[in-house]
């Protein structure tokens, strides 16, 4: 009896090491897939089963898995606000009691980010505006009607670094550039679902497939459109994400350029935004396997950082790339 009982034992443990180990693979599996998608969504299936040395198959049943588990939020297209006029502005806020809030931020047509913060700050917002005065305005309203906003900062944007696709500068000194009504509806589509098939967007826009690959090119060309990602659920993926405010030393260009070389070769900060006002820059922080202590070792004997504040996000609540009053 004993031998049977610890020969169970023996191929139990067995099952479950091959459980541990197949696991862990997948788990691997799915990390390097998310992070393919992250950089560039409508990658098709067959293109990410090269990339990552496995199957069509294997790949379709991972995004399905993702998207029925709410991993992958949605699919998105990457727009540079400055092309379309807009200018950028970050908020961060404080408020006792939030239960209509979210819901106001979501509905509104120049939020385009909303995110949860813990420790310091309760939110990050971004609006997305045509002037100054256009936000002064939806900043009133906000504060008007919730009136339990009892700290504030505002950081107007002046560029967007994205680490993540690495080509990706955003807003900084660029013109506007006139889009025709067709393109907008692309956009618009585009926004919604950056991995939409140009025969759907043909159907909605009214326009043939051949027509749509050349305005999404020209979109592309002109920089209008910078690439396509997805919203993932950051938590689901057991990634823990910050958010650091920081102050700077040294306002050379020289400096400038040292420090956004730094931060491009951190692997944890996925973006950057270079602001005026209270704090010179606001990164993105996304860590897995190493303690936000031992990531700001390096920016405490970084001499050009004159002083940082840091927050815990609990989640991305609203993230798109143009205000809904574009359209």
């Amino acid at each position: 009896m004993l031998i049977k009982v610890v020969m169970v034992f023996f191929v139990k443990r067995k099952y479950l090491y091959k459980l541990i180990h197949l696991y862990k693979i997948m788990k691997k599996k799915v990390e390097r897939l998310v992070k393919e998608i992250r950089k560039n969504s409508r990658l098709t299936s067959r293109e990410l089963g090269k990339r990552l040395r496995t199957s069509q198959q294997s790949i379709n049943y991972l995004i399905h898995s993702l998207e029925k588990n709410k991993i992958i939020k949605k699919y998105t297209t990457i727009f540079d606000g400055s092309r379309f006029g807009l200018i950028k502005f970050i908020v961060f806020f404080r408020i006792k009691d939030n239960s209509d809030l979210i819901k106001y931020l979501k509905e509104h047509e120049d939020v385009v980010k909303i995110e949860k913060l813990s420790i310091g700050w309760d939110f990050k917002v971004i609006f997305s505006c045509k002037n100054i005065s256009h936000f002064n305005k939806s900043l009133k309203e906000l504060l008007n009607e919730f009136k339990k906003i009892d700290r504030l900062v505002i950081l107007p944007v002046i560029v967007k670094y994205d680490f993540i696709e690495e080509k990706n500068i955003l807003f900084g000194d660029r013109e506007k550039i006139e889009i025709s009504d067709k393109e907008l509806e692309i956009c618009k589509i585009l926004l919604e679902d950056g991995r939409k098939s140009y025969v759907d967007i043909s159907k909605k826009v009214k326009l043939d497939p051949k027509t749509i690959v050349r305005i999404k090119k020209k979109l592309e060309n002109e920089e209008i459109i910078k690439g396509y990602s997805v919203v993932v659920d950051h938590n689901k993926l057991g990634i823990r994400r910050f958010v650091l405010l920081i102050r700077l030393n040294d306002y050379s260009l020289e400096a400038d350029k040292k420090l956004i070389n730094y931060c491009k070769n951190k692997k944890e900060i996925v973006s950057l935004f270079k602001t005026f006002g209270s704090y010179d820059l606001v990164l993105e922080i996304e860590l897995r396997n190493k303690t936000l202590v031992e990531f700001l070792k390096d920016f405490r004997d970084n001499e050009m950082v004159k002083d940082y504040s840091s927050s815990i996000s609990d989640g991305v609540i609203k993230e798109d790339y143009l205000p809904e009053s574009v359209f």
